[in-house]
């Protein structure tokens, strides 16, 4: 195998359009549990992103929390200031233990593209944003969009993802729920999270496959 070590996301961002076929790496968490027996990860390429601080960063705004590529659950669970979104904590709970919880990242988890991602359908239901850089700029993609199906993501081969925007309201009403094969340290059978405000009822639901067009993924979210 063969790790490509930044010193800046500059330059994993040069990195990334040198050779598209790289594949970043963060916590690591899935990577590991693969590891073992999926042969075919060893040949890959990979950007190790882990040292990137300037990726670490959470950042309130006026009007939204921006989160660096390296923001992990546990940084959120840890933050009394995401009782603004509680269903980001509540979401952030559910993942794993604490080993994997302090290791694993949001985007991270927006780049698995698994349909039983827990943390994704926290961030649809508040409408959140993906921004993607390469050599050429940057772009943001609602996160609603950002999939086309199973493993299919509109992040193109040269594209890092840099950080998640998530607008700050006023909801009257939010909730997430998981349900797994247990209590805790379960993969998501089905996971719903719904907010409301001014903005209407954005939803999403992981787990689940679609009513048509054969593809699995989130009802109405494809993640």
């Amino acid at each position: 195998m063969q790790v490509h070590l930044a010193a800046s996301f500059d330059e994993a961002v040069r990195i990334k359009g040198e050779h598209p076929d790289v594949v970043p790496i963060a916590g690591g968490t899935d990577l590991l549990v693969n590891w073992p027996d999926a042969h075919a990860l060893h040949e890959r390429q990979w950007l190790d992103l882990s040292a990137l601080a300037e990726l670490a960063s959470i950042r309130f705004e006026e009007e939204a929390v921006v989160l660096g590529a390296l923001v992990t659950y546990w940084d959120v669970i840890q933050d009394e200031r995401f009782r603004a979104l509680p269903l980001l904590p509540a979401a952030a709970v559910t993942v794993g233990s604490v080993q994997i919880q302090t290791r694993g990242t949001w985007a991270g988890n927006i780049a698995n593209a698994s349909p039983a991602a827990d943390g994704v359908p926290a961030l649809m239901a508040y409408d959140a944003e993906v921004t993607l850089a390469s050599t050429t700029g940057r772009r943001v993609v609602p996160l609603a969009d950002f999939y086309h199906g199973y493993k299919q993501m509109e992040a193109r081969p040269n594209e890092l993802i840099e950080s998640i925007r998530v607008p700050l309201r006023t909801h009257d009403f939010e909730d997430f729920i998981k349900v797994g094969s247990r209590a805790a340290q379960a993969i998501t059978k089905v996971g719903v999270a719904i907010a409301h405000s001014a903005a209407g009822w954005p939803r999403a639901v992981g787990g689940a496959a679609r009513a048509a067009g054969g593809a699995a993924g989130a009802a109405g979210c494809g993640a």
